[in-house]
């Protein structure tokens, strides 16, 4: 993963020209979040050889020499969500991410995660499976971009 500062230096400079384009700061967290989370892939493979995308919700995000990668955003980087194919067994970039004003600042941890990792899931009316940053850092995930992690309760990443 060590083009991965690339690639955040990419997907910034890509929000920005977006955000000439269009009013950012009044989208949604979850649309941000999105979209921010296709330009990371889109970002990824423009950087790193031998990458592509998935095809479709039932595949990883990434290949890397036909190794899945999955791209999970969240706002703030404490607890990231996802649906059914969520819970995949792969490695996964976790990017948090901070809007200020027309700019992002950004970090990623790079960790693999099984199955059993993701919690949640089908409770009630309620899908989404989710997994948070004090469990990856227990997990043994790698800042492979970005902020630093403080660790006390409730941990929140650093952006600079």
């Amino acid at each position: 993963m060590t083009n991965i500062p690339l690639v955040m230096y990419k997907v910034k400079e890509k929000w920005l020209h977006m955000s000439k384009i269009l009013d950012v700061t009044t989208l949604s967290n979850k649309l941000k979040s999105e979209l921010i989370s296709n330009l990371v892939e889109t970002c990824y493979t423009e950087v790193v050889p031998n990458s592509r995308r998935g095809r479709g919700d039932h595949e990883a995000d990434i290949y890397v020499d036909d190794q899945p990668l999955e791209i999970k955003t969240c706002y703030n980087g404490r607890s990231w969500r996802g649906g059914a194919f969520s819970k995949r067994s792969s490695d996964y970039l976790m990017v948090g991410w901070k809007d200020i004003g027309n700019t992002i600042e950004l970090f990623a941890l790079s960790v693999n995660l099984l199955e059993s990792d993701w919690k949640g899931g089908n409770v009630g009316n309620y899908y989404a499976t989710n997994i948070d940053l004090d469990f990856l850092l227990q997990r043994g995930g790698q800042v492979a971009y970005g902020g630093v992690i403080k660790k006390k309760k409730n941990h929140h990443p650093e952006y600079r």
